[in-house]
């Protein structure tokens, strides 16, 4: 009898650890969109979900992410991408804009596609730039991603 007892409290305990911890799991990955994309960041200004690190990408590119605020200057900033010899590719745009309000200190998303020519080199680098109206050196900042094309 102790055993019936003593498994009938095991069961109960593991059906209780199951119902507690499944919804919970459930519940995280429901949240945000970023569910198990990865995230490159900088500096906790700003985060990438696409592309991620050394993917293969193509024409066109897509780009999401968000940024803090004060990355942004009138709801934009300037992007560009370049082969593995650092030559700048021609893109459809050299700015990644927002229609959310950015004159805060909060994340604001991004999502962005870009149109670019097939590079000669397999690998480069999508650069993020931070919006620096100044010009000044010292306030430059930028995220950069190495990507390879198709």
């Amino acid at each position: 009898m102790k055993k019936v007892i003593t498994f009938f409290i095991i069961i109960v305990l593991i059906f209780l650890a199951l119902k507690y911890f499944l919804p919970k799991k459930q519940e995280q990955e429901s949240n945000g969109e970023e569910g198990e994309e990865e995230v490159i960041s900088h500096n906790d200004l700003i985060r990438v979900f696409e592309p991620n690190e050394n993917e293969a990408i193509s024409s066109p590119l897509k780009i999401k992410g968000e940024a803090r605020g004060n990355w942004y200057f009138e709801a934009s900033f300037p992007i560009k991408l370049v082969n593995r010899n650092g030559k700048e590719l021609e893109l459809s745009q050299n700015y990644i804009m927002t229609d959310k309000e950015w004159m805060t200190e909060d994340y604001v998303s991004f999502k962005e596609e870009i149109v670019f020519d097939q590079p000669e080199t397999q690998n480069g680098t999508l650069i993020l730039k931070k919006a620096n109206p100044s010009g000044k050196p010292e306030l430059e900042e930028k995220l950069e991603i190495p990507v390879k094309f198709k």
